[in-house]
């Protein structure tokens, strides 16, 4: 009996029993982890011997360790094992999550050979504009009309790029330069 533990200790002298703040005796107690009495008054009390055995995961002293099954009753886990199904059973979720997810991107080929495709539509547009406006600039003396009219050929091949791409863009133009 010599430097036995008390039965039930505050949560104050829990803490400094386990070496540890008070703030996080407190938070445990809140989460139901430690094994908790309230007295008449309704103070919380820490049942020193089962809380430990939870903290360090090995039965409790006073427990008599019996099969669950011969007993009748189901196994219950310690807070370890319990945590660590429930990871275990996250982890499962976040990978069944990320197969559905994965299941719904696209096949690589079918992308490139699209944009393929656009960047050629692209290339084409780009040099049929030229060939467009090459006689407006040609004969347009004027430094500020011919940047006018490449600025307008541009932004109209851009429109009708994005048209053929499935959505209008809708940015404003970038200011005119003098």
């Amino acid at each position: 009996m010599e430097n036995e533990l008390p039965k039930l200790m505050s949560l104050s002298e829990y803490s400094r029993h386990r070496n540890v703040h008070r703030s996080h005796i407190s938070r445990l107690a809140s989460s139901g982890v430690l094994v908790l009495h309230r007295t008449a008054r309704g103070k919380r009390l820490v049942d020193v011997a089962r809380s430990d055995a939870i903290l360090n995961d090995v039965p409790a002293v006073d427990e008599q360790p019996t099969h669950p099954a011969a007993a009748g009753q189901p196994a219950r886990p310690s807070y370890a094992e319990a945590r660590t199904i429930f990871m275990i059973y996250s982890a499962k979720l976040r990978r069944m999550e990320f197969e559905a997810a994965s299941a719904k991107m696209l096949e690589r080929e079918p992308v490139v050979r699209r944009i393929a495709e656009h960047l050629d539509a692209c290339r084409e547009g780009f040099a049929a504009m030229v060939d467009r406006v090459t006689p407006a600039v040609t004969a347009e003396k004027d430094v500020r009309k011919v940047r006018l009219l490449l600025r307008e050929a541009i932004v109209a091949e851009l429109h009708r790029l994005a048209d053929l791409l499935g959505g209008r863009a809708t940015a404003s133009a970038p200011p005119e330069a003098k």
